[in-house]
């Protein structure tokens, strides 16, 4: 029979875990592993281990929130539920997580109901740790925008403006920002030469 309330409170607890935690500034520090929850009171902490993982503390030289992955124990007494949640890169390690499982029921035989024998396995996506520690301040994209905009600003200030002309302005001088043409050559008898042209003769000093 699962405890009843009175129970519950006493030996239905939220035991941990002690680890050392490799911070990646280097440094190493004691930090608190959660193993176990009780559900429904441990909702919160729940969601929060999907978060961010089941490790608790921050290190002494920098201050960073340990984060990391590792599997728990979700229990349900009322739903006689028991959930291993395991990391989705710790596949590799479903035997290694039921065997300390059952290990755990051994120490704890007062604890070994019919249905924490056989847990079910969740398992869970995770991020990085990289990703988990950015901010997220909602400005990831406008930054990125703005750096390819940056990268691409002096191509675009290369180019010369469009020049937009009307078809006909009376007594206005119209000024191009193309080079004059060069001048036509003129044929014998003075006229200009539109279908073959050639530069104007140069003058010898």
């Amino acid at each position: 029979m699962p405890p009843n309330d009175a129970t519950a409170s006493a030996t239905w607890t939220t035991p941990g875990q002690g680890c050392v935690f490799a911070c990646p500034c280097g440094a190493t520090f004691p930090a608190l592993r959660i193993a176990v929850i009780r559900l429904p009171a441990d909702a919160e902490l729940a969601e929060r281990l999907r978060q961010r993982g089941p490790f608790e503390g921050h290190c002494p030289a920098c201050g960073r929130e340990a984060q990391g992955n590792a599997p728990w124990l979700e229990l349900d007494a009322r739903a006689h539920s028991a959930q291993l949640v395991v990391p989705d890169d710790r596949r590799g390690e479903v035997l290694e997580v039921l065997a300390a499982h059952l290990a755990w029921l051994r120490a704890e035989p007062a604890r070994a109901e019919m249905w924490m024998l056989q847990p079910e396995l969740v398992f869970l996506a995770v991020e990085t740790t990289t990703r988990r520690s950015l901010p997220d301040d909602g400005e990831t994209t406008a930054r990125s925008s703005s750096a390819r905009n940056a990268r691409s600003e002096p191509l675009r200030a290369g180019l010369p403006a469009p020049v937009t002309a009307p078809s006909h302005v009376a007594g206005v001088a119209m000024s191009s920002p193309l080079p004059p043409p060069p001048e036509f050559g003129r044929d014998g008898d003075g006229g200009e030469l539109g279908a073959s042209l050639r530069p104007a003769p140069r003058h010898e000093l």
